[in-house]
This record gives structure tokens, sequence and C-alpha cells, in this order.
């Protein structure tokens, strides 16, 4: 069941309401949820620049490319972003003591790429980058270390690892290292191993915080 305001909300914006105090009462809900939503934001930038590089945003060179990443990152916020999403966003923006500034249309680029992702794919991408960071990019190795991880407490069995990683390659951020067969268990093999770009996130981020400082979503 929704509230009495979300409903006025709902009824407001499919053109149901028109009485002035209803209106506002519509407006007023929704203020408050995109209050909510930044507030929200707000306290996970902070703790990834916590986290991260000091005064972050007052080093940044341009005022204009402050604004457009803390734009951006907002705009995320506003339109529902989920946490864990919007906390490696925020890392990126913060970035590492050794990670060299973004500009704002790098920051955009990514921002794009990380609203796109569901939160376990970012689980998916973190535990195998780590993997791969362990085993030397020995990649079936770290590809092996990865499923241990994450199945079953991510993935169900073995197609399911298969079928997000087959889906992950549309990013770029990693790539398919052997040919997936079937069986009547479903989709087996299907290795993976990390892309360049994968390498260059996780420089620019911190990827195995990100998931520590999110509750329950380390893999």
């Amino acid at each position: 069941m929704i509230g009495e305001a979300a409903s006025v909300a709902l009824g407001w914006l499919v053109g149901k309401v028109t009485d002035e105090a209803a209106t506002r009462t519509a407006e007023g809900a929704i203020k408050r949820v995109l209050r909510k939503r930044a507030d929200a934001a707000r306290e996970i930038a902070l703790q990834e620049i916590a986290a991260g590089r000091e005064h972050v945003i007052l080093d940044i060179p341009a005022q204009d490319e402050a604004v457009a990443i803390l734009w951006r990152y907002l705009r995320a916020a506003e339109e529902g972003t989920a946490r864990l999403n919007l906390r490696l966003m925020a890392s990126i923006l913060a970035g590492h003591n050794e990670a060299p500034f973004i500009h704002a249309s790098e920051f955009l680029r990514w921002a794009d790429l990380v609203t796109s992702l569901s939160e376990i794919e970012i689980v998916f991408l973190a535990t195998l980058h780590r993997e791969c960071l362990r085993q030397h990019e020995h990649s079936e190795a770290a590809d092996e270390a990865a499923r241990r991880c994450l199945i079953p407490r991510f993935f169900a069995d073995e197609e399911a690892y298969t079928i997000a990683g087959l889906a992950l390659v549309r990013t770029g951020l990693i790539v398919q290292i052997s040919i997936v067969g079937m069986s009547g268990a479903g989709l087996l093999g299907g290795q993976f191993k990390t892309a360049p770009a994968m390498m260059q996130l996780g420089r620019i981020a911190d990827l195995e915080g990100v998931l520590a400082r999110e509750d329950g979503w380390r893999g």
C-alpha cells in the first residue's frame, strides 16, 4: 500500500488531481522524496571522500568541472539509483591518493556505465578484479577464485554466474576467455577475466572499500 501523499502525487502526475491544495500536497511529497535521496547521496559521498583523497572537489582546477561532476552524481541519486551504485560513483568522484584527478567528461562516462549496472553485477566485477590482482592476472585461477567467493552466496550455481558474466561483457570491463558449453545442468564454462577498462576503474575507485562500506555486498 502506498501512502496518502504518494497516492496524491501519482494522481497529480496522471492529471487526475486539479485541486490546488492537492497539487501542493503532491509537489510536497515529491520534494520530500528527492530531498531524502539527496541527503542519502550526500552521506555516501562524504564517506567515500573521507576514504579517498582529501578535498577532492576543492582540488579540481575548474569550478565548472566540479559542478558538472556533482550535478551528475546528484541526478543519479534523484533518479533512484541504488546505494551500491551511488557509492561506486562517489568512489570514482573521490579517487585514490595515487590516481590522477578525472575530468568531468571522464566522470560522466563512468557514471553512465555505473548506473547501467545492477548491484549484483558490481559485486561480480569487484570480486573478479580483486582475484585477478591476487592471482597476478592468471586468468583461469582468478575466475575460479571469484566463483568460489560468489557461489552460492550471490549466484545460485555455475550457470547463474556464467549468465551474469556473459551479460557483463557488454560493458567492456571483462572479456570471455573460454567457450560456454551446455549440459543437462545448464550452461557450463564461460570463464572471464578483467579487461583494461576494468583495471582503469580499479585504479580510480576503491572497489573493495565500496563493497565493505555497503553492508552485505562483499564477495
